[in-house]
């Protein structure tokens, strides 16, 4: 059976752009705002080593990457799912600072770059949702 996005190619253009812009527009809108207005929240940590950050974002990250496991409307493999949390790693440390400098905005160029500590524990907040991907996808 061929697979309904090699039938439709509107749905396929409908595909990308759900996939690619609307959910990275999304979600750097939603920490934009987490960034903005809640801060002070966030910035709370349970536990700091010098290999792991344990803070909110993390819990956050942990909701966040279930609730895509669960809901995300197409297929969804480990591997697409590690390209997701690499990808959003990705324009929260380096493409969306270097946007926010271009753009002379301070909330993007400084606000979202974070430790390597920090970066490593938003990467082990997804292992919970590549698990439940394993096994119920």
């Amino acid at each position: 059976m061929k697979n309904i996005l090699q039938i439709n190619p509107l749905k396929t253009i409908y595909y990308k752009f759900f996939e690619f812009f609307f959910l990275s527009s999304l979600s750097v809108s939603n920490v934009y705002f987490i960034q903005s207005y809640l801060r002070w929240f966030f910035a709370y940590k349970f536990y700091e080593s010098q290999y792991i950050l344990i803070n909110v974002w993390f819990f956050y990250h942990i909701f966040n990457t279930m609730f895509i496991a669960k809901y995300y409307p197409y297929t969804l493999s480990v591997k697409k799912m590690c390209l997701f949390v690499f990808g959003w790693e990705f324009i929260e440390n380096f493409a969306a600072p270097a946007f926010g400098y271009l753009m002379q905005n301070e909330i993007l160029m400084n606000r979202y770059t974070e430790s390597w500590h920090d970066i490593f524990g938003d990467i082990i907040a997804a292992v919970p949702s590549m698990i439940y991907i394993k096994m119920y996808r």
